[in-house]
């Protein structure tokens, strides 16, 4: 069993990329716009999900319509209120394998050890997994990067009181079959 808090340092640290993401407009001073998802995807977490449905949301839009900001501001809102979450940026952790994709976060333990040493005491934990799209066959033809991602959500699902956040491009999400 990890310790809890070493778990939640280690997930801060691996959602560096999400939460260093510039959310305003360059140079227009508060000029962050809140949106109504955020709170939805947190009702969403908070909410008992029916036996049969996944745990899992995916938050689709094109290009520039704020979905990095919507995750950014749940990353937050989940660290306020002490839900544990780990946030990655997808375009930015490209991976051939769940196991390199463990060592470019620094986590030093496995995903699925991690999240279930929180859950294990019927704690949630979140995993947002933002830009999946970067990993679509329009954009990338080495097929391991969507394959890592993939086999880390199919371990998650098989987890009691886990959720998981996609962030996808609608015309990703439409056309690509290893995302939809």
């Amino acid at each position: 069993k990890i310790p809890r808090q070493v778990i939640v340092n280690k997930f801060h640290q691996a959602s560096h990329h999400l939460l260093d993401y510039i959310d305003s407009f360059y140079g227009v001073p508060d000029s962050h716009i809140k949106r109504k998802e955020t709170a939805e995807l947190l009702n969403w977490i908070k909410t008992p999900i029916p036996q049969k449905e996944e745990p899992v949301a995916l938050l689709e839009g094109d290009a520039g319509r704020g979905k990095t900001v919507i995750l950014k501001d749940l990353l937050l809102e989940l660290r306020s209120t002490g839900i544990p979450a780990v946030g990655f940026k997808a375009d930015r952790y490209y991976a051939e394998s769940l196991t390199e994709l463990e060592q470019k976060v620094y986590l030093e333990d496995s995903f699925e050890k991690m999240i279930r040493s929180l859950t294990a005491s019927g704690e949630t934990a979140v995993v947002l997994i933002d830009q999946i799209d970067a990993l679509s066959q329009s954009l990338s033809a080495k097929r391991q990067y969507i394959d890592s991602y993939n086999l880390l959500v199919r371990k998650l699902l098989v987890i009691p009181n886990v959720r998981i956040i996609l962030s996808v491009r609608s015309y990703d999400l439409n056309y690509d079959t290893d995302l939809s």
